[in-house]
């Protein structure tokens, strides 16, 4: 990747859907401003390809028809459509399956910009992990599990979310 900012994107049936290729193309750019701004993109994938959705995410949602990325990871998570964020990622997503964790992640990054800011999401993508984790507790001063608890419980739940709305296309 990125010194010479080549995006790269394979051509395979979704890339022919307009809304989809706008949002791959802003999340791989989001994968090159994250590489400008820290000089890595880190070794964690929920970080990683989480910053990079959370950048594409007003594309992302369009070409989801979503209104709203906590509420469908919501939906999502209530479906059992994503192991907990805690379970290390092995082997390769297919492209649904992707698209979800990806969703997933992003909503995941969105509360640590939020609670912890960019600061500690530089200290999250240099520190040196553990196999396929960053150190969150050097970057956020909890572990990943208590995190994910953390995020889990400030999305909607059920009774209180707005539906998820398919928005027009």
């Amino acid at each position: 990747l990125p010194t010479r900012r080549r995006v790269v994107l394979f051509d395979w049936p979704e890339t022919h859907q307009p809304a989809a290729l706008t949002a791959f193309l802003a999340h791989e750019l989001g994968h090159q401003l994250t590489y400008d701004r820290w000089g890595t993109v880190g070794p964690d994938v929920r970080l990683s390809e989480g910053l990079a959705t959370w950048a594409a995410e007003p594309y992302w949602l369009a070409w989801q028809g979503w209104s709203s990325l906590d509420a469908a990871v919501a939906d999502l998570q209530r479906g059992h459509a994503f192991a907990p964020l805690t379970e290390p990622q092995e082997g390769c997503l297919s492209a649904a399956e992707r698209n979800i964790y990806y969703s997933a992640w992003a909503s995941f990054v969105d509360f640590l910009l939020r609670r912890y800011g960019w600061d500690a999401m530089g200290i999250a993508l240099h520190a040196p992990g553990i196999e396929d984790r960053a150190d969150y507790v050097q970057a956020f001063g909890q572990s990943l599990e208590t995190l994910a608890a953390a995020w889990e419980a400030t999305l909607p739940d059920g009774e209180d979310a707005p539906p998820v709305r398919r928005c027009k296309q």
